[in-house]
């Protein structure tokens, strides 16, 4: 979802822009490539480093595609929170809030060069070792667990209008946003993940519906 710059200067070995230069370089790989279909030597060559560089910053390729991971959920984390916040002063209403925040989250995504993606979805097309499956598995739960809570604070302002697992409704928003990509890339239209966006924000509001004044 993030949106990592292309090939750059490598700098010194041991210098903190060489290893970003490094994890640049294969973040734009590995959306294009997936993990599997990524080598060390493409990303030396991308990234335009020696081998001697690359393993200053990273034991493995396997090391390499932790890091990736873990930074792709702090950048995604910070966004997504700042885009909430943004939501949240326009509004004290939770549906509202939700609403605002998933057209600003469709117009973020809307804006990504190249077409916006998950490095998640992109590390599950292959083979990857349990560490990292671990990892993948804990950061969507705590993902899950976040858009659970700002369900529960619509539903109790606004009771839903028939039974519902808001821990299911959690995950289809999250099965919406991955979807959106996939389709997003096979349309080439970033436009495709802020309509899908769209039409789930409508969805939540049948699902919890605001009373009709008199």
């Amino acid at each position: 979802m993030t949106k990592p710059t292309a090939k750059n200067s490598g700098g010194r070995k041991g210098s903190k822009s060489s290893k970003e230069n490094i994890l640049n370089s294969a973040h734009v790989l590995v959306m294009e490539r997936g993990l599997a279909g990524t080598s060390i030597d493409m990303i030396l060559d991308a990234a335009g480093i020696t081998k001697g560089a690359f393993f200053y910053h990273f034991k493995s390729k396997a090391d390499l595609a932790e890091q990736l991971a873990k930074r792709y959920v702090n950048q995604d984390n910070n966004a997504f929170l700042a885009l909430m916040r943004e939501a949240e002063r326009t509004t004290s209403d939770p549906l509202d809030c939700l609403i605002d925040f998933l057209d600003r989250l469709g117009e973020w995504f809307g804006k990504s060069e190249p077409l916006p993606g998950s490095l998640f979805a992109s590390y599950c097309y292959g083979q990857h070792d349990e560490k990292l499956a671990s990892f993948m598995d804990e950061h969507m739960k705590l993902w899950r667990k976040h858009y659970v809570r700002l369900f529960q604070r619509i539903a109790q302002r606004y009771p839903p209008a028939g039974e519902i697992d808001l821990t299911d409704l959690s995950d289809h928003f999250l099965t919406v946003v991955q979807g959106g990509f996939v389709m997003s890339r096979i349309y080439r239209d970033p436009s495709t993940v802020a309509t899908q966006l769209r039409l789930f924000g409508r969805y939540v509001q049948l699902v919890f519906p605001k009373p009709q004044p008199a």
